[in-house]
């Protein structure tokens, strides 16, 4: 089952009206989500809590913002690869399919927000913020 704060995301993104104090402190701190494609560098791998993993490194210049973030994909996905493509994060995987998806869809998938997720519900979560580059989202 997802966890509180990334249920709370998902209210925030699309009824930012209905959050609880608690909803609305995390959208304060993801507030200033830097978003400059131009620094940020993107792999996947697999890790063994979370399954895979895309991380995102942002490469700050002299400036205060997020360093990393960790996106999780569904166990059930074979990942061929990640990258970064006109400030989108674009998945590919193995079965040809390629998904993308940028702040703030991104944000509702974040590794620490979903740590008791199963592969049905991040499928769902990749089907709602994701966009199909070639072939239909989801599995």
């Amino acid at each position: 089952m997802v966890t509180r704060r990334g249920a709370g995301l998902l209210v925030l993104v699309l009824w930012v009206g209905a959050c609880t104090d608690a909803e609305i402190a995390w959208k304060r701190r993801h507030a200033d989500f830097m978003w400059k494609p131009e620094q940020i560098t993107v792999t996947v791998r697999r890790d063994t809590h979370y399954g895979h993993i895309v991380d995102l490194f942002n490469h700050l210049k002299g400036e205060c913002g997020w360093v990393r973030f960790h996106a999780r994909l569904p166990n059930a996905w074979r990942v061929e690869g990640a990258a970064l493509v006109d400030g989108s994060v674009h998945v590919r995987l193995k079965d040809g399919r390629t998904l993308a998806v940028r702040p703030p869809g991104l944000l509702a998938l974040d590794a620490f927000d979903l740590t008791d997720a199963s592969d049905a519900d991040l499928e769902a979560l990749w089907a709602r913020h994701a966009t199909s580059v070639n072939g239909p989202s989801g599995r």
